[in-house]
């Protein structure tokens, strides 16, 4: 068996300058494993060959790819396997990878991805990992298009994320929990303590809400309300109606919790409701409109705006439930360990589920008719938990 010796240290241009560690952090909350990084060279694009070093050799074979200890030297004994994936800004591409050891003394291993010499420069910090039996190839280059790809090639490895939200919710399981508003309940109190727990400040963003990757939507157990996809008011400058205010004005009702104001808390589905408000698709000029009976139409969405709102915020999603009790006084919660992940919805999907009123929108809001005052809790479509199956293209029941 053939024992390969290091030799000297890791070179000074390997390491990664303020603006590729800028980088690398963005890419390490989506990339959760172990990765090596290579700083390309003159010669290795020319020749078409890099140096595999010792912790390269180690991912190689712990991956499964190739155990070079096993490898004959010669060029005619090049290995080439097609375990390779280069993610470049405009994609990823899969590609061949060579492994050999030439006929030099000690016959130090190399390895190559095809068509890297057309996708490398010199000087460029290149990124080494493994993911879903493959050989990832990603070039530090300062680009949220690269990032995007990054994002979408991780993201859909359903085991991956199941075992990355495990990860962070392991220290916690079967744990009762403090509220993150122990003596009032609220809306949102059962998943911002799990976001706290999962070490996540609240946000408003229109991404996913753990870096991006998965979205986590948490109730209490028995809870019959529907579940929240997103948030999403209509383009006012396309619609008749302009503002969230004019249109609370306009079909909204007195309030009687709150004196003076206008409330306008409706589900408005494919059926005019009892405001006369109900959901049409315009498949010719590829809006949602929302008509009433008599006025006709009042506000439009655009597809093309709904389907990336619904890609951004649900690419992978994990849905939970909790027990609540008290203890001293104090509100507490239990996550139920049985939950729910789901990944890439279907547009198409969305589309027919709201013509036959399985996805709704609700209007949560209330105004002061001069407008002065105004509050709302999130505008947006919602869909009951039993038919998620029906959006989204895979869903899987795991323990946590």
């Amino acid at each position: 068996m053939t024992k390969f010796i290091r030799k000297g240290n890791l070179k000074k241009d390997f390491i990664p300058n303020p603006g590729e560690i800028k980088i690398l952090s963005q890419f390490q909350r989506i990339i959760r494993q172990d990765y090596k990084l290579i700083r390309c060279t003159k010669n290795m694009i020319s020749k078409s060959t890099i140096d595999a070093s010792g912790q390269l050799r180690e991912l190689f074979k712990k991956t499964g790819r190739i155990n070079f200890e096993e490898v004959k030297q010669g060029r005619e004994n090049i290995i080439r396997k097609n375990v390779g994936v280069i993610i470049t800004k405009d994609g990823c591409i899969e590609t061949n990878v060579s492994f050999y050891r030439p006929n030099s003394k000690e016959g130090d291993p190399r390895f190559w991805p095809y068509g890297a010499r057309n996708l490398l420069q010199e000087g460029v910090l290149l990124m080494i990992t493994a993911s879903n039996e493959k050989l990832i190839f990603i070039p530090i280059i300062d680009t949220f298009d690269i990032l995007d790809q990054v994002r979408k090639h991780f993201t859909s490895n359903n085991s991956y994320n199941i075992e990355y939200f495990r990860s962070l919710y392991a220290p916690n399981k079967g744990k009762w929990i403090q509220s993150c508003s122990p003596y009032a309940r609220n809306p949102k109190d059962v998943g911002e303590t799990l976001e706290s727990l999962l070490g996540m400040k609240p946000n408003s963003s229109k991404k996913a809400d753990l870096n991006g990757i998965i979205e986590i939507k948490s109730k209490r157990t028995g809870s019959g309300t529907n579940d929240s996809l997103f948030s999403k008011t209509p383009n006012w400058k396309l619609s008749q109606i302009k503002s969230s205010a004019e249109m609370i004005i306009q079909y909204g009702y007195d309030s009687q919790k709150h004196p003076d104001y206008k409330n306008l808390y409706v589900t408005v589905n494919s059926e005019p409701n009892n405001q006369g408000l109900f959901l049409e698709n315009d498949l010719k000029n590829d809006i949602l409109a929302q008509n009433h009976n008599i006025d006709g139409s009042t506000c439009v969405w655009e597809h093309s705006i709904l389907k990336k709102r619904l890609w951004e915020k649900h690419p992978n999603t994990v849905w939970v439930k909790a027990q609540e009790k008290r203890i001293d006084g104090k509100i507490y919660f239990q996550y139920d360990d049985n939950m729910e992940f789901t990944s890439r919805p279907i547009f198409s999907q969305f589309l027919i589920l709201i013509d036959t009123s399985l996805i709704v929108f609700d209007w949560r809001g209330r105004v002061l008719p001069n407008r002065k005052r105004y509050r709302d809790h999130g505008h947006g479509f919602r869909i009951a938990a039993r038919n998620r199956r029906l959006l989204f293209s895979d869903l899987i029941n795991f323990i946590a």
